[in-house]
Order: structure tokens, then C-alpha cells, then sequence
């Protein structure tokens, strides 16, 4: 294409699976989409100025595809075409030519077309009643493919272009194939624009493909010029610079030259911030301003050009001349052109390789990835946008104008609100000074390499000036506190559009506009933010931008309570609410009120409001910037503040109408309202919309959506304000989609299809790398509480994920480094291992991943074991998994000491042997393996158990891996969960004492009356409930006479007489029993909520840290063990084929069970609770740092239990275990 001036070309059969665009060398940039690695695909080429041209990509299918571009004010669409072949079925070409038709009919008709297609047919010699669509010069005569291009023509007003042209037959002939010579590809434009092409022919002599010939056409554009004004290139000083150390020393001699040699800066900002700028030109430069571009052919060197041509001169040269030996040469320089730039390619990708993994290589990693994404995106720079009315602009004024009129009313405009009355008390008090530990610690937590705002003065002069710097930005911040006003500089700010990946790309509505803004008041934010945090005390229910709380946390609560919900076959309403333009319509005068109401000193209020006063922005877009113009609603989006001022507002403006977590759950906008029943989730989400709205944020009709879990008949969609929200099977929650079957199985996948790409294609420089892949992959795993695949499905589901994916790579250089012959079983192992080993969040400590090897102090030179990478979950301490590698002899250096942590338990410090050119993270060594001698199974890669030594070295005071004996656990404990997880039939020596606690025949007694019980309060005027009668098989009937005739000897039940009747059933266990259900849904709708909230399962579970022996206890009965209070017996009353009952205990199904049985448990186990107890409904976890403080606190919770007459199944208790699993 360089070399013969083709600006634009079509181009078929590619056989590239996927819908993408890349950089293809050159210049030039490839369109492209298939759908099957082994036929048809089609693809647009354009050279790199009209790339930014490109408005719209329509990918159609696998054989048409279109591109429209705006090339001064004319709109051209390019349209790529492959034809069914002759012999193909004829409803294949029918539907290739229908969905043409339908991609011709979108195009408006006063828009340019050009299709180039492989139509695979002739159109024949002659135009004898066809001459308003083609001329007279064609080969050969024309067949049915090539009367389906004729009438194609006529319907759609086009002209055949190669048939107007005349040229002698070599120039005419595009396919050629043994001693074929035909014409099948052919370029169409409107009739109407045909006088705009000058020539069209076939170039001969090009190695396009083996048979096809490149068909090229000179086109003019007939516009009207436009004087287009020259975008003014940003030229940007080269701050990046300052990460050398050179530079940075040179930098600060220069300034401290600039100020007269005094190392004090000056106490004004102006004079400060302009010797800064002008010193950083003058010492690191300017940049043009252009962004640098990667060639794909970057790696070709002076051997493969040459090679190249040569080929190329020998294809001429048979093509003129087709002897059998023009054929052989050509032939033999294709095989070795092959050759050599397979090899060519293969050495610089290894120097690639090895440069990326030194930390100087680290820039150019995150740069090449950068650079791949952006690539891979259709259109980078959008120039042409539509107005508010959907008609396109495409002049640069008005380009500016629309995106200024769009930003400008959209960060000025508030919502309707109700205006506050009420007063809010102001706090006066004096603040401290700005210490410049404050001002260290708010630089240490700014990144670098971030875009500058339009002062210019980015984060790296500060923490290249050190010391210097902290005492003026002290100083500065003090003055500022003190005068609460900033410098006018810091007011003005740069707004650059972000495109959300959804909807019109042409739409304003369809950006996010982030802010650039001065770093420096980005520091003095981070130093104000800590100092509010101190004074503002945020809900437990907000995830977003809190401490030690992250999306993880929000979305295995969640996904924790559908599960609970879906094991107990019960329903569960989630509506996840959205707001419109949520920090940008946030009314400023309710932050201020808020801010007050939440206790913060005024002074700070005075600061804040003064870092929003006289706000003045510009949107820089792909033709320039616009206007300045005044912001005065809404938060600063890029702001280091505005995520803890956003959070502190939700608090307040939700304090009234918010549930405990996980019932409400809140992530900066994104809220999650649940409850048991469709119509309170309702009711729920109506009083948020309202508690919302009257101050002024405003729930999005069309982005809420309501889900129900575990759905057993239709129950309808909610309402908001009479408009149905719409109702879905699964929602993306955070990055991570939650479906209404409580199951994980899409997560489950995207985790597989994530890690299996990772693993092939390890460096970024691989062709099937994804820059978002990699912060993917690190919480895929961690969000699933259980894992609905078994290990055979898993390695099903992934086999071929990867095959596929090796098949496609273009560079196997990680991939070749695997053990054994096969890698796509290695790699399946791996997956498989990976994927089923993890069913709770890692805890933040485990970091490292290890590779086991052979012991050698120098130099290993032998496989590793089978591939897996360490998840040191807190579960299993014993385990970590082995990542595969092939380490060749090297010349280490030892560093050290060196934090190891291994599970939870074995940690240490150790010197490591580092290899420069290893593959791999670790390699334990010998001197490791010797002090701990573990077990250690070379066919799963796992540590099946810790040597003896190593637990007396290491655990002093925990048993040691020996068969369990009398004193502790009985030797014919059965082990029902998992090898580390024994349960007994019997409970240890040491608790005999406690043996009625354990008792069946006392824990299956009515229990007696305490001050706890069940009441169930009914909404005044509500209906009795009255359920129908199922039938039952004969199965179901002789398990429901056994089940009735227990209760009744129990006296759990009784017979009734109560005007309420729910109905009885049963659900299928998974082991395939029956387990009986009443269907109490009528009356939970009608019982007044008790509201004793459940643990938030995250917080609970952080007061494990530090212990390392658990018991866990199985209460009998559980529900069963609360009495129903006297009087309300009739309401739980239900109806069977056989008889009328009422319970006397409370049953399985009451809305209020769960919170009323957590709230006795607590009582019971108060004295304990997060000291050495956790409780979660009838979980009960006991866990000790020592084994001696682990036996008196398990003898004080069976005392307890005794003393509340409470009974435990002992075949379900766990004792002294190193790890339990508990909750999930």
C-alpha cells in the first residue's frame, strides 16, 4: 500500500477471527472481523490520516462489514465484500446478498459508497441492456454469481467501476490460477459519483495473494474546501524526565541558579510556579507534542527488506513469464523469506522479552500495553459529533461550540430540590497548622506519570526537590488554611471527554468528562482529606473509598446473601439503584450543610468552599479547545477530595432510609437495596427516591434494575413512581455479574477465559494481550463464596479455551517453556487447579507466588513439577501449587533478608538466590526444604503435610501431624468435608465432661420457655393467609407421616383449629432426600419485620487474624430451639393432605427467624463475641491464638451452651483444627 499509494483498501477471506482493529506497520491500520479462524472474514486497511477520520465501524457479519469516514464535510462509507463461491448452497448467496442490500439501505443517500468486494462471479463481456450500471470491458462471458452483481447494481443505483475503464486483459484479470484467468473482484460506486473516479485496473506484479490480483481506482472527492485552522499541537515539557537521577541533580542546581543560589523557594506561589515551568524547559525539553507510534514491523532488520524484494521481483517475473523454473525460484524464496523473518521475528521478540522484565524495561511495558489497548479500539479521536438535535456537525467551531454548550449546561445545572428551613449548628474551633509530616505523607500517596493540569507543574518537581519542597508546600498550605484562598491558578482546570464504551460514540452524552487539574492542589486535597476523615464517621454500608473496604468486600456480601437465600429456597429482591450524573449534579449548597451536620470545623467548610469558588474549565477535544467557561454545580471529577466529600453526603441524605449491610450496600453512586419480599424492596426504594430527590439527586428510571433470586413463580417487577423498573436475570455489580439463580457460573467462566489468556500470553507484547485483563484476573476468584463447577466441567469448559488461544498466538516464546510436551494440558491443569482450589477471598497478606525445584545452591537445571499458581488461602495453610518453568544454568547473587510468607502460619525471614534471567518468582532451595521437610506430591504439585521438626520448630504450641489419639480425637473420626477438616463422632478426652451437651435424646425435647421467643405481629386489617393443598407422591406422603408423627412425639407441633392454613411441600436435597417446606410467603408479606441485624460477614471475619486453632460447633435443632410466644401459635398454622397443625417452636421459613435467632445467639454467647467467638445465625467458629487458651475457651462456650440448656450434633462438630472452612 506505501509503495503503490493505496490510501484506502478492502480486503477479504482474512480468516482472523475476532472484531478488532490494530496497527498493521507503516502507518496503516486494519479493521477487521471474523467468526471463524478457517474461512471467509473481511477487513478495511486506511492509511494513518484517515484514520482519525472514521466516525462508525458496522460489522455485519463475516462477509460484509462498512466504515464511514468525514473527509471535509463529505461522508464516505467504504464497504468490504466477500461473496459465496460457486458451489456454495444458494441460500448461503441469498442471505450474503439480503443483509448487502439492508447495509445499503441505512446509508443515507446523499452520502458517498464505495464497496470493494470478491463478488466470485463474472459479469461477462458486453453491456447490451445492463449500460446504466456497467461498461464494456470484461473477461469472459457471465455466469448466475455475476448476474446477482448486475441486478445488485440496478437496485441499488451503483456502477461496476473495473468494467468502465479500458485495459489490455492482464490489467483486467484479478484472479489467477493455473491456467484460469478470470475477473471476480470489482469495486462499485454511485452512479452519481462515478465521474469522480479518473482510472481503475489491476496492478500487476504484487504478491497480494497467490491467486487474487489487487484491484486499485483513483478517486477525487468533489467537496467544497474548507479553510480548516491549524490544531494547535500541546507542546509538553518532558517532566518524565525527573525519574533519572541525572536529570533530577541537574534540575535542581539550574533552579537553585534561577533563584539567585538561595535553596529556599520563594513564599509566593506566582513567582514560584513560573521559575519552575522555565526552568524545566530550559534543563529537559519540550516534546513536539505528537504521540509515538509502534510499528508491528519494528522488528525488521536490513536482511528481511532484502528478502522481501527479491520474492517480490521473482513473483514479477513468473508472473510475466510462467516457466516451471520462474515458478521453483519463486517458490524457494518464499520458503526461505518465511524462514528468515520467522527467525528475525523470533530474536527481537527475546530481546523484547528480556528488556521488559528489568525494572528499566517497566515504562515500556506499560507503555506498549497502552498502546495495544488504544490500537484495538475503532475510533480513537472522534471530530464530528451531532448536536442536541442528532443532526452531525462537522466543522471545527461548531464542533467546540457543541461540546462547550453540552459541559456548560451540564456542570451548571442542578435538579429540583426542596430548599432547607431547618438550620444546621456550625463547629468553631481552631484547627492545627499544616505539619509537613502531613505534607510528606500526601506526596508519598500521589502517583506519578500523571496528565499535568494547566499550570503545568506535575507531582515529580515536588518529590524531586525533597526537603525543599515539603517546607514550601507547608508553608503554602498554611498560608492558604489561613487565608482560605488558594492561588487563582489553581482554579482553572482541563476537561478532556472520555467515552463510555456504550451507545452513539457521535453522542456528548455518551462521555465522562474528567478533569485535569493542578497536582499541587491535588497535594493540599490530600492533606485536608485525612483531617476530615478524623471528624467525619462514615456508615458501615458505604463500600466506596473507605479504609480497608474495596469492591471485593461489597460483592461477596452480596453474593453471600443469595447464596444463603438460595440454599434455604427462599426469595430474595435486589434493586440496584442508579443516579444520574451523580457527581456532577451534586447541589453544592447541601455538601456545605452536610459538611456541617457531620461536625466538621468551619474553617475546614470555608476551605472546601473556597477550592469550588470561580471554577473555570476547558474541554480539549480531537479539534482543539473550546471556550473557557464557569463551573459552579457538581464535584470535581479527578479530584483527590471529592470521593470522601461524595461518600459523606450519600451518609447523610441516606441516614434515614438506609438498613443494616448487607440489606443496603452502597458504593459511592452505585446503591444495592435487598429484602425478602418484592413489596418492601419496593417500599424501600420509593423512600430512598425520595430522601434523594428532595435534596437534589435524581434516580435513573432508565439504569435501576430490579432482580429477584431464586424466583419460584412470577412475581412481577417493581414500581417507581407507577413506572416499572426494569426486571433482569443478571446484573454486572462492580465489575462482577450476580445472576437472579444465586449461581456463579458466568463469573466462574469469564475467570477461566481471563487466566487462560494471561498464561499464553504473558508479556504485553503478545498479540492476544488485554490491558484490563490482568486487575481482572486478580479479583475473578476472590468474589466466588462457592464454586458451581466441579473439576472435570472446569477442565471441559477450559480445554478448549486455550487450544484455541495457542492456536491464534503469534509468538511462542512463553509457551515453549512449558515441561512437558503438551502445554494446553499443562496449561488445563494449571486452570483447573486454580480455579477449584479458591472459594473465599485471600486474605491482603499472601502475596508471592512460588515454583518448587529441585535443591541446588547455584544453578537448577532441571524441570519443575506441573504447573499452579499459590493461593495461600487462609483454609488450607498446608497448600501452595507449582508454577511451571524451565530454569537453565545461571550465576545468582543473594539478597536479603527477605519477608517469606507461606499459608498463614509459616513466616520468616530468608536470603534469596536471585537469577537474573528466571522465569520464575521463587525457587525453594535447599536450606528451606531442609528446616521444614515437607511432604510434598509431585503429581498435583500440592504440600501434603509439614514434617514433624517443622512443627515442633515452628509450633510449639500446636500438635504435630501424627495420627490422632485418645486424648484428643477418637481414631475412628470420619472425615465428611475435606482432608484437613476432621469430624468426629465423639468429642475430645478433655470435654468429656460435657457429654450431656452432646446428648441427642435431650436435644430432640420441646424446648422450655425463655425471655426470648418468636412473636409474630401482624399488620392490622391484613387477611388470614390461606394456602392450598399440594398433592403428594407416594414417596413425598410416607415422608410426610414420618416427619409429622416425629414433631408431634417431639412436641414441636400440635393439632389446630386456626383460621390460617399455609401449605406444605417438599424440595429435593441435593442427596436426594426430601426436606419438608411450608410455604409461609402470605404470612411473612403481613408480619411486621424484626429488624436484629446479621454480621457483616467481611468484618466479621477480620478477627481471625493471628489465630491458629479453630473449633467449630453444630447447634441441634436450631430454629427448632426457640419457642413460638404464647397466643401466636395459630398464625404459624399449616395444612397437609392429611391434617391441620400449628407449630409450638419456631419453623423453617418466618421472615423473622434469621434476626431472631441471631439475636438470641448473641445474648447466649455475648461475653465471647470477637474475643474467641464468631456467631452467624447457628455457625458458631471458636479460634485461639495458643492450644491451651483454644481448650478453655471451647470449655466456656460448651458451659454456656449447658447452662441455656442448648445441644450440639457431635458428629458435626470440628475440633482443634489449623483450619476450618466457615461460611463458604
Amino acid at each position: 500500500m506505501e509503495r503503490r499509494k493505496v490510501d484506502i483498501l478492502c480486503v477479504q477471506e482474512t480468516r482472523w477471527k475476532g472484531s478488532k482493529a490494530r496497527s498493521i506497520g507503516a502507518g496503516f491500520k486494519l479493521f477487521y472481523y471474523g467468526v471463524d479462524s478457517k474461512r471467509n472474514g473481511v477487513g478495511v486497511v486506511l492509511k494513518e490520516e484517515f484514520v482519525r477520520n472514521v466516525l462508525e465501524v458496522k460489522r455485519v457479519s463475516d462477509r460484509v462489514m462498512s466504515l464511514k469516514l468525514e473527509i471535509e464535510g463529505v461522508m464516505l462509507n467504504v464497504v468490504s465484500g466477500y461473496a459465496p463461491q460457486v458451489g456454495c448452497e444458494l441460500e448461503e448467496k441469498e442471505r450474503f446478498w439480503s443483509v448487502l442490500d439492508e447495509m445499503m439501505e441505512s446509508i443515507p443517500t446523499g452520502e458517498r459508497v464505495v464497496i470493494g468486494a470478491d463478488f466470485n462471479g463474472h459479469v461477462g463481456e458486453g453491456n447490451t441492456g445492463d449500460e446504466e450500471v456497467m461498461g464494456k470491458f470484461e473477461v469472459k462471458e457471465r455466469n448466475l454469481e455475476g448476474q446477482m452483481v448486475v441486478d445488485f447494481a440496478k437496485r441499488m443505483d451503483m456502477a461496476v467501476v473495473n468494467t468502465y475503464f479500458q485495459k489490455g486483459e492482464e490489467h483486467r484479470v484479478t484472479y489467477k490460477s493455473g491456467g484460469r484467468s478470470t475477473q471476480v473482484d470489482y469495486i462499485l460506486c454511485r452512479r452519481g459519483n462515478l465521474k469522480e473516479i479518473s482510472d481503475c485496473k489491476v496492478v500487476v506484479g504484487e504478491s497480494v495473494a497467490r491467486q487474487h490480483r489487487m484491484v486499485v481506482c483513483r478517486m477525487t472527492l468533489m467537496v467544497c474546501k474548507k479553510k480548516r485552522s491549524e490544531i494547535e499541537i500541546e507542546k509538553k515539557t518532558k517532566w518524565w524526565k525527573l525519574k533519572k537521577e541525572e536529570c533530577c541533580e541537574e534540575f535542581r542546581q539550574k533552579l537553585r541558579q534561577a533563584l539567585g543560589g538561595q535553596v529556599v523557594l520563594p513564599d509566593d506561589w506566582e513567582t514560584t510556579a513560573e521559575v519552575i515551568r522555565e526552568t524545566g524547559r530550559k534543563v529537559l525539553g519540550v516534546s513536539s507534542g505528537r504521540r509515538k507510534e509502534d510499528k508491528e514491523t519494528w522488528w525488521w532488520n536490513e536482511e528481511v527488506q532484502d528478502s522481501i524484494q527479491r520474492k517480490r521481483l521473482a513473483k514479477k517475473k513468473w508472473d510475466m513469464d510462467r516457466t516451471e523454473e520462474n515458478r521453483q525460484e519463486y517458490k524457494e524464496l518464499q520458503r526461505r523469506v518465511k524462514r528468515e523473518v520467522s527467525k528475525a521475528k523470533q530474536k527481537a521478540y527475546d530481546e523484547l522479552y528480556t528488556r521488559l522484565d528489568t525494572r528499566e524495561g517497566e515504562k515500556d511495558l506499560y507503555r506498549l500495553a497502552r498502546q495495544r489497548d488504544r490500537d484495538g479500539k475503532d475510533v480513537q479521536q472522534v471530530r464530528v459529533i451531532k448536536d442536541r438535535d442528532g443532526r452531525v456537525l462537522t466543522s471545527e467551531e461548531s464542533v467546540q461550540r457543541r461540546w462547550k454548550e453540552y459541559f456548560e449546561e451540564l456542570m451548571n445545572e442542578e435538579n429540583e430540590r426542596e430548599k432547607r428551613v431547618e438550620g444546621v449548628n456550625s463547629v468553631e474551633q481552631k484547627v492545627d497548622k499544616i505539619r509537613k509530616d502531613e505534607v510528606r505523607k500526601a506526596l508519598k500517596r500521589m502517583k506519578s506519570g500523571k496528565a499535568v493540569g494547566p499550570d503545568d507543574i506535575p507531582v515529580e518537581v515536588w518529590k524531586c526537590l525533597g526537603e525543599a519542597a515539603v517546607e514550601f508546600l507547608a508553608s503554602l498550605f498554611n498560608r492558604v488554611l489561613e487565608s482560605e484562598k488558594m492561588p487563582e491558578e489553581w482554579r482553572r482546570s482541563v476537561l478532556v471527554p472520555i467515552f463510555k464504551n456504550k451507545g452513539d460514540v457521535q453522542s456528548c452524552s455518551n462521555y465522562r468528562g474528567i478533569k485535569l487539574m493542578s497536582h499541587t492542589m491535588k497535594v493540599w486535597e490530600r492533606v485536608v482529606e485525612p483531617r476530615l476523615r478524623k471528624v467525619v464517621e462514615i456508615c458501615e454500608q458505604q463500600y466506596g473509598f473507605m479504609p480497608r473496604k474495596s469492591t471485593t468486600d461489597a460483592i461477596f456480601a452480596l453474593r453471600i446473601l443469595m447464596e444463603k437465600y438460595r440454599d434455604g429456597q427462599r426469595e430474595l429482591h435486589c434493586v440496584f439503584v442508579d443516579l444520574e450524573k451523580a457527581y456532577d449534579r451534586v447541589p453544592r449548597e447541601e455538601l456545605w450543610y452536610c459538611m456541617r451536620k457531620s461536625g466538621v470545623a468551619e474553617k475546614y467548610v470555608r476551605v472546601v468552599q473556597d477550592m469550588y469558588e470561580r471554577n473555570r474549565t476547558v474541554v480539549r477535544c480531537a479539534v482543539g479547545q473550546t471556550e473557557e467557561f464557569k463551573v459552579e454545580v457538581g464535584l470535581h471529577q479527578g479530584s483527590a477530595l471529592s470521593p470522601f466529600l461524595f461518600a459523606m453526603m450519600m451518609d447523610q441524605l441516606s441516614e434515614e432510609v438506609r438498613q443494616e449491610s448487607p440489606w443496603t450496600m452502597m458504593f459511592a453512586d452505585d446503591i444495592v437495596i435487598c429484602s425478602e419480599s418484592r413489596e418492601q424492596v419496593e417500599e424501600n426504594l420509593e423512600r430512598w427516591r425520595f430522601a434523594l430527590e428532595r435534596r437534589g439527586m435524581k434516580v435513573s428510571r432508565s439504569k435501576t434494575e430490579y432482580m429477584c433470586v431464586n424466583e419460584r413463580e412470577g412475581s412481577g417487577t417493581v414500581r417507581l413512581q407507577g413506572e416499572e423498573v426494569k426486571k433482569v436475570q443478571e446484573f454486572k455489580y462492580l465489575g462482577s455479574t450476580v445472576q437472579s439463580n444465586g449461581e456463579c457460573g458466568k463469573e466462574v467462566k469469564k475467570a477461566i477465559v481471563t487466566l487462560a489468556y494471561l498464561v499464553i500470553n504473558k508479556g504485553a507484547c503478545d498479540s492476544g494481550f488485554d490491558l484490563g485483563k490482568a486487575k481482572l484476573a486478580s479479583q475473578a476468584a476472590q468474589t466466588i463464596p462457592r464454586l458451581e463447577l466441579g473439576p472435570a466441567a472446569v477442565a471441559a469448559e477450559i480445554t478448549e479455551v486455550i487450544a484455541s488461544a495457542l492456536r491464534r498466538s503469534d509468538h511462542t516464546v512463553r509457551t515453549t517453556k512449558m515441561s512437558t510436551p503438551d502445554p494446553v494440558q499443562d496449561l488445563v491443569e494449571v486452570l483447573c487447579r486454580a480455579l477449584t482450589s479458591t472459594s473465599t477471598p485471600a486474605p491482603p497478606a499472601i502475596t508471592s507466588t512460588f515454583t518448587a525445584a529441585s535443591p541446588s545452591p547455584s544453578a537448577v537445571t532441571s524441570p519443575m513439577a506441573k504447573p499452579a499458581p499459590f493461593t495461600g488461602s487462609a483454609e488450607d495453610y498446608n497448600g501452595f501449587l507449582l508454577q511451571c518453568s524451565l530454569v537453565l544454568e545461571m550465576q545468582p547473587h543473594s539478597v536479603g533478608p527477605i519477608h517469606l510468607q507461606v499459608g498463614i502460619l509459616h513466616t520468616e525471614e530468608i536470603h534469596l538466590l536471585v537469577l537474573e534471567d528466571s522465569t520464575a518468582d521463587v525457587i525453594l532451595g535447599r536450606p528451606w526444604l531442609e528446616q521444614h521437610n515437607p511432604i510434598i506430591s509431585w503429581r498435583t504439585g500440592e504440600i501434603l503435610r509439614w514434617g514433624n521438626q517443622c512443627f515442633n520448630d515452628c509450633f510449639p504450641e500446636l500438635p504435630g501431624p501424627r495420627l490422632p489419639s485418645s486424648e484428643e480425637i477418637p481414631v475412628y473420626a470420619t472425615s465428611l468435608e475435606s482432608p484437613l477438616e476432621k469430624r468426629s463422632t465423639d468429642i475430645p478426652a478433655c470435654y468429656s465432661h460435657f457429654s450431656d451437651v452432646f446428648c441427642p435424646k435431650e436435644a430432640s425435647k420441646l424446648p422450655p420457655h425463655r425471655p426470648w421467643y418468636c412473636a409474630i405481629d401482624l399488620i392490622p386489617g391484613e387477611p388470614v393467609p390461606r394456602g392450598k393443598i399440594y398433592s403428594l407422591s407416594i414417596p413425598e406422603e410416607k415422608a410426610m407421616e414420618e416427619y409429622i408423627n416425629e414433631a408431634l412425639s417431639q412436641g414441636y407441633i400440635r393439632p389446630s383449629t386456626s383460621p390460617a392454613a399455609s401449605s406444605f411441600f417438599f424440595v429435593a436435597k441435593k442427596d436426594g432426600g426430601l426436606w419438608p417446606c411450608i410455604d409461609y410467603r402470605a404470612l411473612n408479606k403481613m408480619t411486621i419485620k424484626f429488624r436484629y441485624p446479621l454480621p457483616l460477614v467481611p468484618s466479621a471475619l477480620k478477627h481471625l487474624r493471628g489465630a491458629t486453632v479453630f473449633t467449630k460447633l453444630d447447634l441441634h435443632s436450631t430454629y427448632n430451639l426457640i419457642r413460638i410466644r404464647e397466643g401466636d401459635e395459630w398464625k404459624t398454622a399449616f395444612v397437609t393432605p392429611t391434617g391441620h397443625y400449628e407449630y409450638l417452636v419456631m419453623p423453617y421459613g418466618l421472615v423473622n427467624a434469621p434476626s431472631v435467632f441471631q439475636d438470641f445467639m448473641h445474648e447466649v454467647l455475648r461475653e465471647f463475641l470477637h474475643k474467641s467467638v464468631l456467631v452467624y445465625i447457628d455457625d458458631i467458629l471458636i479460634y485461639s491464638r495458643s492450644m491451651a487458651d483454644h481448650r478453655q475457651h471451647v470449655a466456656d462456650v460448651l458451659q454456656r451452651l449447658r447452662d441455656y440448656q442448648l445441644f450440639l450434633k457431635a458428629e458435626k462438630c470440628t475440633f482443634h483444627q489449623p483450619s476450618v472452612q466457615f461460611l463458604g
